[in-house]
């Protein structure tokens, strides 16, 4: 029988709880289909950033730079396509090579230098705000008009914007490969008992490094979505 605790679902009976409560106190506001877009809409871009967290988080690492690279990446993919002219594809695939590459050297001061997986993000997040600074001379970026970008962005399916896709098919993609691939296995294995992982012959030095590549996409993914 699958375990139901309190301490795997706790989120989801407190989530059941709140829809529960607030139906009751407030129905014709709370439980109405405009609600439903307009909290999935504005909360999507904050679950793809969740589920770029969830992967260090397997493999006992944390992750504090993923909000300081969507941001910084969300800023190159606005400013190569307002200031250099790129086009939407070759933005987007930049930006994310760029969030690709963050996540490299996080995974790099991790694994090879030792440094600690919270001190090393930590200290990446800082460097990325100074970074974000130095690329807009501290102006706002100006928006992306095209029709490609407000299509890559703002279309509407069902009445909620297509990052909620993009939500639904990432959560879908992490939860199978986590569940049921040797690698997403090996992952949770790493981060339970890593010296036992080890005497089982899993390579768990390349964990860390792998996870942060990954996390650091999912972050310049993000850009994608949010920045608009």
């Amino acid at each position: 029988m699958p375990n139901l605790g309190l301490d795997r679902f706790s989120a989801i009976y407190l989530w059941v709880i709140f829809l529960g409560v607030f139906g009751v106190w407030s129905p014709h506001e709370f439980l109405t289909r405009a609600t439903f877009q307009s909290v999935a809409s504005s909360q999507a871009i904050a679950g793809i950033i969740a589920i770029a967290i969830l992967v260090p988080l397997a493999c006992g690492q944390f992750d504090l730079s993923v909000g300081a690279n969507a941001n910084f990446t969300g800023i190159c993919v606005i400013l190569l396509q307002t200031d250099k002219h790129w086009g939407v594809a070759e933005a987007v695939v930049v930006s994310v090579l760029i969030g690709v590459f963050i996540g490299a050297v996080n995974g790099f001061l991790v694994v090879k230098l030792g440094v600690s997986s919270f001190i090393a993000t930590l200290g990446m997040s800082s460097v990325l705000s100074a970074f974000d600074i130095i690329v807009t001379n501290s102006q706002q970026p100006l928006p992306v008009s095209t029709k490609a970008w407000v299509n890559l962005t703002q279309t509407k399916i069902l009445g909620v914007q297509i990052v909620v896709l993009y939500l639904l098919v990432l959560g879908i993609l992490v939860w199978w490969f986590l569940a049921h691939t040797p690698a997403g296995r090996y992952l949770y294995a790493a981060g339970g008992n890593a010296e036992a992982a080890r005497l089982s012959g899993v390579r768990v030095s390349a964990f860390p490094a792998g996870r942060a590549a990954v996390c650091g996409a999912a972050a310049g993914g993000v850009a994608a979505g949010a920045a608009d």
